[in-house]
């Protein structure tokens, strides 16, 4: 067997309960991209959502059209490979999310901790 992408997927196309349940990977890709869908489409609600809000518009229908135009388009320049999408992953995205996921909240908590905010048990 050759060193494979997804190796979750590779496992469940090997998965046979008798000849009924074979070929279970269908349950995997459908899995995935059901998640995946349902992620890009948080992402995308609440950017369209936030960015109506920061520039105080009434609704957010004009800016819907073309933040898919633009999501699209940066699908398919982003990456030219899966290589690049892997380098990227690997030891780019970890520098990008560092800050945002470990630094900005570790200083909330030191700040709200310094100004000694209430907190849900004294409400």
């Amino acid at each position: 067997m050759a060193i494979s992408t997804y190796p979750l997927f590779q496992i469940f196309r090997l998965i046979e309960f008798g000849e009924i349940f074979s070929r279970m990977e269908i349950l995997v890709t459908g899995t995935f991209f059901t998640v995946i869908f349902l992620k890009i489409s948080v992402i995308y609600q609440v950017l369209v959502q936030n960015t109506a809000e920061i520039f105080e518009l009434k609704t957010m229908k004009p800016l819907i059209i073309p933040f898919g135009i633009i999501g699209v388009n940066l699908a398919f320049i982003l990456f030219e490979d899966f290589l690049d999408n892997y380098f990227f992953g690997v030891f780019i995205y970890p520098l990008v999310a560092f800050p945002y996921q470990f630094l900005i909240p570790l200083i909330s908590l030191m700040v709200a901790w310094v100004r000694k905010l209430p907190s849900v048990q004294n409400r």
